[in-house]
Parts: structure tokens; sequence; C-alpha cells
């Protein structure tokens, strides 16, 4: 996430220089920035995206060709993405004012067929890093702000070049005033911001004096303004307090796989209560790997999972319904089978269920209270030397248990092989195949899809979403978005709730 008015500042203080002078260099990109940079420069940003959301139709090509750029400029690039959360956020999901005025923006100018108007209204390992300001918090002296394919140059700045022209700041001061700022790990400062200008937000400008008068020095700052009631509302000294600390012992994997703070010598003995609590080191080596997202151990460590409305998607009660209820076994499911894992004190927790549109209620899950998941599909043992070359299909893991000899050998082999049995054992816990290794009615009717699918066309993943959202009760024609334009106007009911059934499949499926 960037600091926003320090991007604003050091736009202008920014060097360039050809994409060249980085030739057999290896640079680390942090992947969410780099993506978020596709999403919002104006050359590759796409029409209606706040109004129809989904997956940007060009932004696989746009970053396929960018890619191709650094390799025949001789630049290795190694994306990093987001890891854990630190800590625990305390905030409700909510859905701000400003998002919503741009999906309804977004889609007033859809209808009136002014998609550009759109466009314009929403929008160690290495040699060098790529990411957003907030990186020359940690100890990093140079950055790489923007790399661009056409004209193939990158933009970059130096920490020092900062410091030297924000009044020589120390890098304790520099770390102060960047939080200040807001990022991340902190909001903005509240004095800074202009109440008479909400949206404006805080400025260099206006923020470095008053930083400036306090000594250069946050808490003394925040102690003038104590008795403000948007500090006191915020809590903002304590929190100020605990990003200061997070920063300073962030967490970190090294070359040799082991994971620690910064300068763990002068860390506190609650600093879990900061940087969230610690998970086993083969866990942290399967996130480094990208073998294990990120979500289900976020809700584990921060204890809540918190469900927010995604760009694109109107307020309604079936949507609510989806997100907020709907899924809420199927992440709970998730959350036990990670956790009968891990140390009694994960399997013994009680994770707080957030949503946006209900600020006073809470649900919680307690696992205490639920039984093993990871015990019902413990039976699955097929050995490696027993599966075809179809292995990593769906559809050769629901096919193969129509053959009764196959379904004994998987409960009977002694050597678990990870590859060779996930399929089965996911199908199990979405209840496409029963204890005994047996084909549900939802296994046949997934097993009846997947067989007339050409391979060649990659719908294995599609059609399995489509059978789950028919199972939810979504994948269906009624109107749910009468606010909405877009579906069938013309014919009859029965014409109109056949073109949504297609519509809403086309959709699922992706086609071009």
């Amino acid at each position: 996430m960037p600091i926003r008015p320090l991007d604003e500042w050091a736009a202008a203080r920014t060097q360039s220089l050809p994409l060249s002078a980085l030739k057999g260099a290896v640079v680390g990109i942090d992947a969410s920035h780099y993506i978020k940079q596709h999403l919002l420069h104006p050359s590759t940003r796409e029409p209606l995206l706040v109004a129809l959301g989904g997956f940007p139709f060009a932004l696989r090509n746009n970053i396929e060709r960018e890619l191709q750029t650094f390799k025949d400029s001789g630049v290795t690039c190694v994306f990093v993405f987001d890891g854990l959360d630190f800590g625990t956020k305390n905030q409700r999901p909510h859905v701000s004012p400003e998002s919503v005025r741009a999906f309804e923006q977004a889609w007033d100018l859809y209808d009136q067929q002014q998609a550009d108007q759109v466009v314009d209204a929403f929008s160690g390992a290495v040699d060098a890093v790529c990411g957003p300001s907030e990186v020359l918090m940690f100890d990093v002296d140079k950055l790489i702000t923007r790399i661009d394919a056409d004209p193939a140059q990158f933009c970059w700045i130096t920490k020092q070049t900062c410091q030297e022209e924000l009044g020589r700041l120390s890098n304790e001061q520099f770390l102060d005033f960047c939080l200040l700022l807001g990022s991340l790990f902190l909001p903005t400062f509240p004095i800074f911001e202009n109440p008479a200008f909400p949206g404006k937000g805080a400025t260099i400008r206006d923020a470095l004096p008053m930083f400036n008068s306090a000594g250069r020095s946050a808490l003394s700052l925040c102690a003038q303004f104590e008795e403000d009631r948007r500090m006191q509302e915020l809590q903002y000294t304590d929190r100020y307090k605990r990003a200061f600390m997070t920063v300073k012992h962030h967490v970190f994997i090294d070359a040799e796989g082991r994971v620690g703070p910064m300068d763990p010598e002068n860390t506190s003995s609650d600093m879990h209560e900061l940087i969230g609590q610690r998970l086993p080191e083969e866990l942290y080596f399967y996130l480094s790997k990208g073998v294990l997202g990120a979500d289900v151990p976020n809700y584990l460590t921060s204890g809540e999972v918190v469900v927010s409305r995604p760009l694109g998607v109107e307020d309604t009660e079936i949507y609510r319904q989806v997100a907020g209820t709907t899924l809420t076994p199927i992440r709970t499911q998730a959350i036990c089978l990670l956790s009968n894992s891990l140390h009694r004190f994960y399997q013994t927790k009680v994770i707080q269920v957030r949503t946006w549109y209900d600020e006073r209620s809470d649900t919680s899950v307690n696992l205490k209270s639920l039984p093993s998941v990871k015990d019902t599909i413990q039976s699955w043992k097929i050995r490696i030397d027993q599966l075809p070359e179809g292995l990593k299909k769906l559809q050769f893991a629901v096919q193969s248990l129509k053959d009764s000899e196959f379904v004994s050998k998987s409960l009977s082999a002694r050597e678990s092989q990870t590859l060779a049995n996930v399929f089965w054992r996911f199908l199990q816990l979405r209840g496409y195949i029963d204890e005994k290794h047996q084909l549900t009615s939802w296994g046949l009717c997934l097993e009846q899809a997947l067989s007339v699918l050409d391979p060649a066309d990659n719908l294995e993943e599609a059609t399995f979403l489509a059978i789950e959202m028919v199972r939810f009760g979504v994948l269906n024609a009624k109107q749910w978005f009468a606010h909405v334009s877009g579906g069938p106007m013309r014919g009859s009911g029965k014409l109109n709730e056949a073109s949504f059934y297609i519509l809403r499949a086309i959709t699922d499926m992706s086609l071009r």
C-alpha cells in the first residue's frame, strides 16, 4: 500500500533510466503493487471495471507483454506476493461512500455508452526492489517506483533523497513521518487532514511544518493533540506505538528458511500481540512457495474473518446471503482442517466473523466445539504407482471412482501421496464423495458434467464452480439486480429466463 502524500511529493523527484540499465539484474517486485499499477494506469486500466467487477479482460495480455519486454531486456523478475497479515486490525469491514458513488456513476456512464469517461473518472536475493513507497520505511535505500514497457524505462528514487529534501531527517524521524502520513500500518494523523476538504487528504507541504514544530517526534506531536476528539476516537497514540514496533521488528524469512523478527534481541515478550501468533516453520515454507494461500492462516492468527464487498457488486440481499451466510460453513471447514494439524492453542480458538453489512452483530466460530475435519479424510491412501497420467485432472479424480476395483485400492494403500490424494480429499470435504469413497448424487452430477468436456477447453474449474453455484441456489434465472442494466429486455418470460441462464453460464465459463 503506498503512502499517498509521499507518492505525490516524490513523483517530481524520481529519476528515470532505460530498462537496459537493469540488464543482468534480478528485480524483486511487490506483486500487489505491480498489479494495482496495471489496474490504475491510464494506458492499461479498463473502462467499466468499477461497474462490472470481475477479472479485467486485458490484464493478462498486458502483463504477459510486459514480462516479455523484461525478458528481452535481460531483466529477471521475482514477484513477491502478500504474506500473513500483522496482528489484529480490530476494524469492521466497511464500504466507503466514495466506492458506492463510483459504482453508481460507473453504471450511469455504462448506460450512456461513455466508457472512455469511466476510465477518466475511476481508476538480498535481488539487485533492486520495485514496490510502493511504504517500502522506504524498511531497510531499502533505493526503490524502483514504476517500470514501463513502452517506452522501456523505469523510475526510481533513493531514501537519502527523500530524507535530504524533507530537511535532513534521520532514519527514525523519516519512519515517524511516513507512519503519520498514513499507510497499511497506521491511518493518517487526523490533524494533518483538513476537515473542510475531507476528500483532499494530507499533503507533505502542510504536514512537514507541523511535524518539525513537534521536534520531529511522532510521540510529541500526538501528545500535543491528545485531547482532540479525533485522536481519542482512533486511539491514535496507542496505534502509532504498535505500528512503529511492527515496522521495526517486522517478520521475514531468510535464505535458509528461518522465520523471525528483525532486531530480535530488542523485541518485547508480547510482540505476538502486534505481529500475530507464530505458526510452524513448515507452514511459512508452504506460504513462501505459493503452495498455501494466506487467507486461512490469517483467520487463525488474527482470530477474525473479515467479509468485505468486492468491487463491481451491488449490495443486494442475495449477495449478503452468499458471502455472509452460505460460504461460512466452507470457511469454517477450511479453518478446522488447518487447525487440526497445529498446536492445541489454535484448535480451541474462537474466530469472529465480521461482515460489511452488519455493524452491530458478530458471528463466531468456536473451533473447540467442532469435530476434527482431518480425521474424516485420513483414509485416502492411493500410491503413486496406482495412478495413470491423468492424475492432475479433476475429471479423472471423479470418473475413477466408478471403478469398484480402484475404490478398494483407495482404502488399503499404505503410502500417502499428497498430489495423488488431494483431489479426492477435497471432493469428499465438499460432499461429492462419501466416507466409503463412493460418488454421491452430486458426485454423479459432477462426473456427468466433466465427461462431456473437451480437455483442450480447460473448463474443469469453471464447470465445478457452476455446480457449486447450483448447490448454493444462485445459478438460476431469478432477477436479483433490478437496478443494474444489461439483462434480457425483449421476448416472453420463458425466453428471458433462458437468456439469464445462458448469460450467467457464459460469465462463469469465461468464454471468449
